[in-house]
C-alpha cells in the first residue's frame, strides 16, 4: 500500500509464524538520549529475530527500509528475467529501432568548424552523461577552444518551440539536467536547448563562433550530422539485462554501438575493460574508464558538512535518477566512513516530480529518528525554493574523473584544431568536475 510505512496485507488464508523475545522494560521517567538508546535496542532486537526466523525458512532478508515508488515497468526493467509480456514488447521495439535506423540514417559530419561531437548512451539514463559533458566541455574550454553544449532539455519547457540559450542555473523553464550543466559550466560555455536538434545546431552556427559543439544524445537523433560519437556505458552492467525498453533499460539494440568512435565506461571500480562482441569492432585504445569519487556532503547553500559530526546519527536517502543503487552505494560508503546510519531509502521515477516525495519524507524525519535527508545534486535542482528555513537537507557531492582524458579528447576532436598541443597539459588530475 502507498502508505508511509509501505504496509503489506497478507492474502486470506495466509499462515503466519509468530515469535517473541524477552520483553524490554522502559521506565516512564526515561527520556532524551536514554529513550533513543532503548528505541534502537528494540529495533536491533526485532531485526535480529526477523533475520534469524526468516533464514530458517530459506528466505534472505534485506532489513534496509526501502520504499521503491517507481512504476512497475521501471522496476521490472531491472530484473534479469523480466515478464514475458515486456519481453515481447521489447522485441517489437528492437525491430522498430533497427528499421528506423535504416530509414533515417545518422550521417557523418562534413568536418570543419564547428566540429560536432555526440555524447550519448544506450540506456535510458543513469550512466553519468551530464557529468561527462561537464568534464569534456571544461577541458576543451581550458585547452583554448570555443565550445558549446546542445541539448534537448528533456523534462523542461525551455526550447520546445524554438532554440534558446540558458541564461543561468536558476532558469525555471529549464530541465534539471540543463540547470546542472549551467551551474557547473558557468556563462563562459553557451548551453543551447532545442527540442529539434538539427534546428538547434543551425542556431548555434549562426549565433556563435565555435570550434566544438557537444551534442547530448546525438546517437538517437536521426539525420543529425555528427563527426565523432562518444557512447557511455555502465562499467558493472554495460548493457543492463540485455533487453530494450520496456523489458530493459536499453533504448536501442547493442548493434547501435557500431556508430561509436569511443566508449567510456562510467562508475568503474576496477582497471579491467568490459568485453562484449557489440564493441569488438573498436580499435585498441578507443575504450576509456571513468570513476565517481565521493567528495562529501554539502548543504543546499553550498557549505560543506563535516561528516565526522554526523557520527551516531541517522539519515534518509531520496533519489529520482536512472540508477538509484549507485547513489545509495556511494551514500553507504560515506556512512561507513563517518559512522552514521542510513535508516530509510526512497526511490522515485527518473525525471518524476520530486516535491510530493520530498515533502512527505521531510515531514517524517522526526518520526523515523533521522536528522537529515540526503539527495543528489540533480534532485536538488528539481525542487522548488525551500518553504522553510534550516531544512535538514544535504547533497551528496561526487566528481567524475576520466582516465586518459587528453587521449580521449584527441580521438574526439581532430588535430586540425591543434588540440594535441593544447591538451598536452591535461592530466588525469585535471579530469574532475
Amino acid at each position: 500500500m502507498r502508505t508511509w510505512d509501505a504496509l503489506r496485507l497478507p492474502w486470506p488464508g495466509t499462515r503466519v509464524r509468530i515469535q517473541h523475545g524477552e520483553p524490554l522494560w522502559v521506565g516512564s521517567e526515561v527520556e532524551g538520549e536514554e529513550l533513543a538508546w532503548h528505541r534502537h535496542a528494540l529495533e536491533r532486537s526485532l531485526g535480529d529475530w526477523t533475520v534469524r526466523e526468516e533464514s530458517r525458512q530459506g528466505h534472505r532478508i534485506d532489513l534496509r527500509d526501502l520504499q521503491d515508488e517507481r512504476g512497475w515497468i521501471e522496476r521490472a526493467s531491472e530484473q534479469p528475467h523480466p515478464p514475458a509480456l515486456l519481453r515481447a514488447a521489447a522485441a517489437v521495439h528492437a525491430a522498430a529501432r533497427r528499421a528506423e535506423r535504416r530509414l533515417r540514417p545518422r550521417p557523418r559530419g562534413a568536418g570543419g568548424r564547428p566540429w560536432i561531437v555526440g555524447v550519448g548512451n544506450l540506456e535510458a539514463g543513469g550512466t553519468g552523461k551530464t557529468p561527462c559533458i561537464v568534464v569534456l566541455a571544461g577541458a576543451l574550454h581550458g585547452a583554448g577552444l570555443g565550445c558549446a553544449v546542445l541539448t534537448r532539455g528533456h523534462g523542461g519547457r525551455l526550447g520546445r518551440r524554438q532554440p534558446a540559450v540558458v541564461s543561468g542555473a536558476e532558469t525555471p523553464e529549464a530541465s534539471d539536467e540543463t540547470r546542472l550543466l549551467a551551474e557547473a559550466l558557468g556563462p563562459e560555455i553557451p548551453i543551447v536547448v532545442s527540442a529539434d536538434k538539427r534546428r538547434g545546431l543551425d542556431f548555434v552556427r549562426r549565433r556563435f563562433d565555435l570550434d566544438v559543439v557537444l551534442v547530448d544524445d546525438a546517437l538517437q537523433t536521426p539525420r543529425l550530422p555528427v563527426d565523432r560519437h562518444l557512447v557511455l556505458l555502465d562499467w558493472e552492467e554495460p548493457l543492463g539485462n540485455g533487453y530494450v525498453l520496456p523489458a530493459g533499460r536499453l533504448r536501442e539494440p547493442p548493434q547501435a554501438l557500431a556508430a561509436a568512435d569511443a566508449l567510456l565506461f562510467t562508475r568503474a571500480r576496477g582497471a579491467e575493460m568490459p568485453r562484449h562482441p557489440a564493441w569488438a569492432h573498436l580499435q585498441p585504445g578507443r575504450t576509456f574508464l571513468a570513476r565517481e569519487n565521493i567528495l562529501g556532503l554539502r548543504r543546499p547553500d553550498g557549505r560543506w558538512v563535516d561528516g565526522r559530526g554526523l557520527g551516531g546519527s541517522a539519515v534518509a536517502l531520496l533519489s529520482g535518477i536512472g540508477r538509484p543503487r549507485a547513489f545509495e552505494r556511494a551514500a553507504a560508503l560515506l556512512a561507513q566512513q563517518h559512522g552514521f546510519e542510513i535508516r530509510r531509502i526512497v526511490r522515485i521515477g527518473d525525471h518524476a516530480a520530486i516535491e510530493p516525495a520530498l515533502g512527505r519524507l521531510l515531514d517524517r524525519l522526526p518520526a523515523i529518528s533521522c536528522q537529515h535527508l540526503v539527495v543528489t545534486r540533480k534532485d536538488l535542482l528539481r525542487r522548488k525554493p525551500p518553504a522553510r528555513n534550516a531544512e535538514p537537507l544535504l547533497v551528496l557531492e561526487q566528481r567524475l574523473e576520466v582516465d586518459s582524458l587528453g587521449r580521449l579528447l584527441r580521438i574526439l576532436v581532430p588535430d586540425a584544431y591543434c588540440l594535441s598541443a593544447k591538451s598536452a597539459k591535461l592530466t588525469d588530475s585535471d579530469a574532475g568536475t
